[in-house]
C-alpha cells in the first residue's frame, strides 16, 4: 500500500511518488469534516515531501502535539471507535486531564490484516494546562 491512499476507482490518476505504507493513518469522522491524514517516514520533511497535485489536499507539519492514548484491537468500526473514545475520556476525567478536541481514529495495519492482530489507537489532544502536568 503506498501513501497517499487515492478513492477513484477510475485509472486517470496521475502516478504520483511511491512511498511504503505509513502508519499510522489518522481519521476524523467528524461529522461536517471528515479528514484521513498520513504520517510520512522520518527522511521526509515538510519540504521534501511529494507535492499534492490536487488542491483538496493538503501537506502541514504538526508540533508540540502531546495526546493521551489507548491501544485496542479489532476493527476501528463505530461500536468500537465509540467504546475505546469513552474510556479514554473517562479516564482522562478521572486524572484530572482536559481534552483539547474530539478523538481521533488511527489505524496502523491494512486492510487484509486479521483484525484480531490490528494495532488501533483513540487518540485525544491535550489542554497546554495537562501538558504541563506530565512527567516524562
Amino acid at each position: 500500500m503506498t501513501a497517499p491512499v487515492f478513492m477513484d476507482n477510475s485509472n486517470a490518476m496521475a502516478q504520483g511518488t511511491k512511498i511504503a505504507m505509513t502508519a499510522p493513518v489518522f481519521m476524523s469522522n467528524q461529522q461536517d469534516n471528515a479528514m484521513m491524514s498520513f504520517v510520512m517516514p522520518k527522511d521526509f520533511t515538510l519540504q521534501t515531501t511529494p507535492k499534492p497535485t490536487d488542491p483538496d489536499v493538503v501537506v502541514s507539519e504538526i508540533t508540540n502535539y502531546t495526546v493521551a492514548a489507548i491501544q485496542f484491537s479489532g476493527t476501528l468500526s463505530k461500536r468500537n471507535v465509540a467504546k475505546q473514545s469513552k474510556l479514554l475520556q473517562d479516564w482522562l476525567t478521572a486524572n484530572g486531564y482536559t481534552a483539547a478536541g474530539a478523538p481521533i481514529e488511527a489505524g496502523y495495519n491494512g486492510p487484509l490484516t486479521l483484525p484480531m492482530l490490528r494495532r488501533n489507537e483513540i487518540l485525544i489532544e491535550l489542554e497546554v494546562a495537562s501538558r504541563a502536568s506530565l512527567t516524562p
